[in-house]
């Protein structure tokens, strides 16, 4: 039944199937009252099966009516739990392929790097299509910020892999500022815009205009789901919107001097690049080749030739 229920199209059969069988039996009995005799026992019979079936008939389609009016209500305060990568992976996957805005709310936004940006840039370039990225991460320039964001990432690491610390959140931020650059082309109807704050949260989400996914630093606590129909949607989507307009937006151009491809990104053109961010302080010239490391050790590769799996 709640299958059924569920199933805009198998809902439409059903009720419309038991309206039709009421109505029948209602025609059966005005024929049969005008043309039997109703005082003979088996015409009473006749009509008390067909009076129990119209009622039963009725009461199935309202109890049913209100099972799923009550269920669809009950489903506004829902929440999908998502397990296992495999399933993960699936979702973002579907989500992105259709989107036209995605979002994010975290912290260094190395998931958003290394996966989100080039494949809704692939999706944008291959169908044509405008897609508008915002990337809401934590401020490189806050050497505290970045290690307690680092202290609370160790605390879920085995012993001897402990190995985050302040420099390495700062570089893995800016790694992801310089590698969106590089997707950000208004030639292909795709626009990034990053905002850096003061703060980090346990929790990080993706969201677009149909659903929001959130997730913890802490990777043992399940992921979950929720869809706009969902009264928790809205407030997530406010909460999105209002952390955006508190925190600094990066502004970035493109240096039209770089290479089309950023493997072959050179450590000046890289410092140029930071140089010429207004609003935001660029990292030690010590620190550029460790940038630019980590993003070669991303396992993707330049959208120009980034083909995702169907």
């Amino acid at each position: 039944m709640e299958n059924i229920l569920k199933n805009k199209d198998k809902r439409s059969n059903y009720f419309l199937t038991l309206s039709l069988i009421s109505v029948l039996l209602i025609l059966i009995r005005l024929v049969a009252l005008y043309t039997l005799d109703e005082n003979n026992e088996i015409v009473k019979v006749l009509f008390l099966f067909i009076d129990s079936m119209f009622i039963s008939l009725l009461t199935t389609i309202l109890l049913s009516w209100l099972y799923y009016k009550i269920g669809r209500i009950n489903n506004k305060e829902s929440f999908k739990l998502i397990k296992g990568e495999k399933e993960i992976g699936k979702k973002f996957h579907k989500e992105r392929k259709e989107t036209r805005f995605w979002g994010f709310n975290g912290g260094i936004g190395r998931y958003s790097r290394f996966k989100t940006l080039p494949l809704l840039h692939y999706i944008s370039k291959k169908k044509n299509k405008t897609i508008n990225v915002e990337l809401v991460i934590i401020n490189p320039n806050n050497p505290d910020l970045c290690q307690k964001y680092a202290d609370y990432k160790n605390k879920f690491k085995p012993d001897g892999d402990k190995n985050w610390n302040k420099e390495l959140v700062r570089k893995n931020i800016f790694a992801t500022i310089l590698k969106s650059v590089f997707y950000e082309n208004p030639i292909d109807n795709f626009k990034v815009n990053i905002f850096v704050k003061d703060y980090f949260s346990v929790s990080r989400y993706d969201i677009n205009y149909d659903m929001l996914i959130i997730s913890n630093i802490n990777q043992s606590i399940p992921i979950i789901e929720i869809t706009k129909e969902s009264h928790l949607y809205m407030p997530y989507f406010e909460d999105f919107v209002q952390t955006k307009n508190q925190a600094t937006q990066i502004i970035f151009s493109k240096d039209i001097s770089l290479p089309c491809i950023l493997k072959y990104v050179t450590k000046n053109e890289a410092i140029r690049f930071f140089d010429n961010i207004a609003n935001l302080k660029s990292p030690l010239e010590s620190e550029i080749d460790e940038i630019l490391k980590i993003i070669e050790n991303d396992y993707d590769i330049h959208p120009t030739t980034y083909k995702p799996k169907n």
